[in-house]
């Protein structure tokens, strides 16, 4: 599950550059290679990792500054992903991009998006 996780870090938070630009996001490039701590996607940087265990990642933009920290977990079944996401939204803008982002669903929706796709590249046979 591990490295499911990593390698779909990149694909899966990718969101378009006009988007990003749009709001400010920090980091606003790729940096380094994703798990080492200060490596980055447009929008999150990895702030703490436990290697097979735990990736943390953060980042802010003009509305929010946020926190996604992702653990796997031994089960009977193999391993369970989960995710915590943590934000604040100051300001007026914070609040209505809140009512946009969160309020809306499309966190949500996203999310599960984001833990199912990286399941369904746990599931897949490893590559010769």
């Amino acid at each position: 599950m591990w490295e499911a996780l990593i390698q779909s870090i990149p694909a899966a938070l990718a969101l378009p550059s006009p988007y990003l630009r749009l709001i400010g996001a920090d980091p606003g490039a790729p940096v380094g290679a994703i798990p080492a701590v200060g490596s980055a996607v447009p929008g999150f940087a990895v702030t703490d990792v436990v290697p097979s265990r735990s990736l943390t990642l953060a980042g802010h933009h003009h509305f929010s500054r946020y926190e996604l920290r992702l653990t796997v977990e031994r089960a009977p079944a193999g391993a369970l992903l989960s995710a915590h996401t943590s934000a604040e939204f100051p300001g007026f803008l914070g609040w209505g991009y809140r009512l946009l982002v969160i309020r809306s669903g499309a966190h949500r929706v996203i999310t599960r998006r984001f833990l199912e796709g990286i399941a369904r590249r746990a599931a897949r046979p490893p590559r010769a």
